[in-house]
């Protein structure tokens, strides 16, 4: 991009050229349905159409020395590193104004440490969300990013790399094939890979290697032969990799994602001794450092990274193990027993914690969950007027028959209990509804430990009481208290009971839900729907993303940086002129710090002195003193 495109005159999206999205909001019933379909129509059709294995294909005669990239000639490099971006526009532009600026200040323990922006940025998975597709990626993420940083001058532009998180894999990754392989423009970010994957040596020892899981697959084997071949040929011994995925498949051990990984690491460095060093992750939105212990020495230590936070909404900590004992590779043939400490986290336990309360606002951050059960509660209804008509009962229909009970006296509940079994065995399409939304709610919860099974029953038998409930509710409102003229089955009453059904059953559904979700992941031992606690809240705040520091001595720092508060107020700037933002901050400034102490790894060159003295002089120099 030689010429600086022009600013839009208005933040209109005709000028624009992209919508500004509010977060995903994932229980909306027709994004279920859509995201659903997606995931389905990609697990069933992705190992039979690998685009892996289509990329290794167009370039089969490169030689190992062109297929990774080489940035070992500088002196110093930083890269930025983000993952889980390209949702809601505030969150997304709050981290893409951030990765714009050449210069950030980030407070920690009363000073303000600064970093430099990345000549790399490096995109860790999911880039776009619901699912890729052309237009989500422009409104989500490509949009968002030119608005940031519209132009560079191609001589000291950024370079961008990405790996495919799930999200991207929806559509086959095509989008991303055509956004990322391209050498294509993001605002002022280039593009530099040819495939899904890519390695990039940052120093004389130091690499960075992405790779593409497909979904949790086995890496496939023109990737693994990609990697065998420029390890081959430049790798030399105490070689040390930055190794990034688009899971953090360590968080379970045992997992298959994980023994792919480290089955990776034995054919591709273990053999050319180079060595893991550092593995980065998103996918869980927020984040969590661990650190090898079990007295392995400082040269020795390895560090797994989950910084999830560059727009998705937030996801909980609270959950996350205290400590991991991994199975890792100790050489081509070989594997050891490695323990992690949960070092660092964002947002902290507490916050996390507290943050899950806002789940029992459900009902009004997703109300069109509620018209979900809205409908169903409906339907239920009139599946059992119409049975109890059709039976003849001596006291008539079962609205009524329970008409005349009180809502608000106990002994009233077993007689309309009563009346309610009389109509059910007599009503099959009645039993199969109860059968179809009990069985789709313990489907929520899971079948594979009992608790989650007994969890999504009582949820499910929850929803039919307040079903009947409300039925009974609105039959002694009324037909006894307010219209008692009115005919039960007139179209009027019909019409009444709809709404009354929408209004009080969709709001009520929802409410129900907020709570069962609530109980679910605070009871001990169940450590049920966490995930779906903080989705259902679409949060966009509690952000991060990880700046890496490679110096003339071949040390690497990474500095973690957090958002507590994304911006959320922004003022369009048509005036904007030789790459400036088009938005700006229209209270106030984005505010940045440290999670943690920066993370410092020597190199294996560089030998440390001794005694505390050198400690302080590498704690001094990674917070810029």
């Amino acid at each position: 991009m030689s010429i600086c495109p022009h600013t839009p005159q208005s933040d209109r999206k005709e000028d624009l050229g992209f919508e500004r999205k509010k977060m995903v909001v994932w229980f909306n019933p027709v994004q279920l349905t859509r995201t659903g379909i997606k995931v389905l129509l990609s697990e069933l059709f992705g190992s039979y159409a690998d685009k892996r294995e289509i990329q290794a294909a167009l370039y089969p005669d490169h030689s190992p020395g062109t297929l990774f990239h080489d940035y070992s000639s500088n002196s110093e490099l930083w890269i930025d590193y983000l993952a889980d971006t390209g949702d809601g526009f505030n969150s997304t532009y709050t981290m893409a104004k951030l990765l714009s600026r050449k210069k950030c200040e980030h407070s920690f323990n009363g000073s303000q440490v600064t970093t430099t922006r990345g000549r790399l940025l490096v995109l860790g998975g999911d880039q776009v969300y619901p699912a890729a597709s052309r237009k989500e990626y422009d409104n989500r993420l490509i949009g968002p990013f030119r608005s940031a940083l519209p132009w560079v001058d191609e001589n000291k532009s950024p370079h961008l790399y990405a790996i495919p998180g799930n999200h991207d894999w929806y559509d086959g990754l095509t989008s991303f094939l055509r956004l990322f392989c391209q050498e294509r423009w993001i605002g002022g970010w280039k593009t530099q890979q040819r495939f899904s994957y890519f390695a990039i040596k940052l120093s004389r020892q130091w690499w960075l290697w992405g790779v593409d899981i497909q979904l949790d697959s086995d890496i496939d084997q023109p990737q693994l032969r990609y990697f065998s071949k420029i390890a081959e040929a430049h790798m030399k011994k105490g070689d040390q990799v930055i190794l990034c995925s688009a899971t953090p498949s360590w968080v379970e051990n045992g997992s298959r994602a994980y023994r792919n990984l480290v089955f990776f690491e034995q054919k591709t460095i273990a053999p050319y001794q180079g060595e893991i060093k550092v593995m980065l992750s998103g996918d869980l939105h927020h984040y969590c450092r661990y650190h090898s212990i079990a007295g392995a020495e400082p040269d020795e230590a390895r560090e797994k990274i989950i910084s999830g936070g560059g727009g998705a909404y937030t996801a909980p900590t609270h959950w996350m193990p205290e400590k991991l004992a991994l199975s890792e590779s100790d050489g081509p043939d070989r594997k050891k027993t490695v323990d992690y400490q949960r070092a660092g986290i964002f947002p902290d336990i507490q916050q996390s914690r507290r943050l899950r309360y806002g789940v029992l606002r459900f009902h009004m951050l997703n109300p069109w969950y509620g018209g979900i059960f809205a409908g169903l509660y409906l339907l239920y209804a009139w599946l059992l007027q119409s049975a109890s008509i059709s039976l003849g009962n001596n006291s008539g229909s079962f609205v009524e028959a329970v008409k005349g009970y009180s809502p608000l006296i106990f002994s009233h509940f077993g007689i309309v209990y009563q009346e309610y079994l009389k109509v059910l065995v007599y009503s099959p399409a009645t039993v199969l509804l109860t059968l179809l939304i009990i069985g789709g709610l313990i489907a929520f919860s899971g079948w594979k430990k009992i608790l989650h099974f007994f969890a999504g029953l009582i949820h499910g038998v929850g929803h039919i009481t307040l079903n009947i409930y409300l039925i009974w509710v609105f039959a002694y409102l009324n037909l006894k208290i307010f219209f008692p003229a009115l005919i039960q089955n007139s179209i009027w009453h019909v019409l009444l009971i709809t709404c009354e059904m929408f209004l009080v059953g969709g709001l009520l559904g929802g409410i129900l839900t907020g709570i069962y979700l609530l109980i679910a992941e605070r009871l001990p031992g169940l450590h049920l729907h966490a995930e779906e606690v903080f989705s259902a809240q679409h949060l966009e705040d509690y952000k991060n993303f990880l700046r890496l520091h490679i110096d003339k001595s071949e040390q690497l720092t990474i500095f973690p940086v957090g958002v507590t508060k994304v911006m959320k107020k922004w003022k369009f700037n048509p005036e904007a002129a030789g790459g400036q933002s088009w938005f700006e901050e229209a209270e106030g400034r984005i505010e940045t710090h440290l999670i943690e102490e920066p993370i410092v790894i020597r190199s294996e060159k560089v030998k440390p002195q001794s005694g505390a003295a050198e400690d302080g002089a590498v704690k001094a120099a990674a917070m810029g003193k």
